[in-house]
């Protein structure tokens, strides 16, 4: 079960240019071993994503429903994807936010900036990255399993930010309390709040279609 499913079936052609933006999942649905991910994206072959852009969603488990793959999954060739400014939000600090898997010809240009995630033990968990990486400026917590594995490449666990960072990643990342209101958007005081990077040239609004302002704010939401 999914909220939003893209697949690509056959030989002969790509998905190009996908963007998904602007949704908020949530409640309890299909509950059990069923559950696999809020946004999946998949290919059963060497073809697969060109220049994907998954940004300005807020995705919430719901009890009893946290997804067997990735809130975020994608899987296939990735040929350039953004990832950002989504928040992701689990239920009892089990399962992934964001899984990267099953790379068929190598994954290219990713981008995974200014997500808020809190609550999932596995912050980032991928097969493994090819060619160009950038990763940064996320917003990490999961006070529920503090001792999570937070990090996965290649197989390899990472319990801790600094791990993480020792590899390259996440260099201006924050973990720490996130201080969200009770619908998930960023108080005064929580780190997220003007501690992102710059995307305008991407995308100049938040989930609500308010502005974005500098400095920019990490999250579903951020304007002033």
């Amino acid at each position: 079960a999914h909220r939003i499913m893209v697949w690509k079936e056959g030989t002969g052609n790509n998905i190009n240019r996908l963007k998904i933006y602007g949704n908020h999942t949530y409640g309890d649905w299909d509950p059990g071993s069923h559950v696999t991910g809020h946004i999946f994206l998949s290919t059963a072959n060497n073809e697969g994503f060109n220049d994907t852009e998954i940004y300005n969603n807020l995705l919430v488990v719901g009890a009893g429903s946290t997804p067997g793959n990735g809130v975020i999954q994608a899987q296939g060739r990735l040929n350039g994807l953004l990832i950002a400014n989504n928040t992701i939000i689990g239920d009892t600090g089990a399962g992934l936010a964001i899984r990267l898997g099953n790379a068929y010809g190598g994954n290219t240009n990713l981008v995974i900036k200014n997500n808020v995630i809190e609550n999932l033990e596995y912050y980032i968990n991928t097969a493994t990255f090819e060619g160009t990486t950038d990763i940064d400026y996320n917003f990490y917590d999961n006070p529920l399993v503090p001792s999570g594995r937070k990090f996965r490449i290649g197989g390899v666990d990472y319990s801790s930010l600094a791990a993480w960072q020792a590899l390259g990643h996440d260099a201006h990342s924050q973990e720490a309390t996130l201080n969200l209101t009770v619908t998930y958007g960023l108080n005064t005081n929580s780190p997220a709040k003007g501690n992102g990077v710059d995307l305008s040239a991407e995308f100049p609004t938040d989930r609500l279609n308010y502005t974005r302002t500098v400095p920019w704010d990490g999250g579903s939401e951020g304007y002033g």
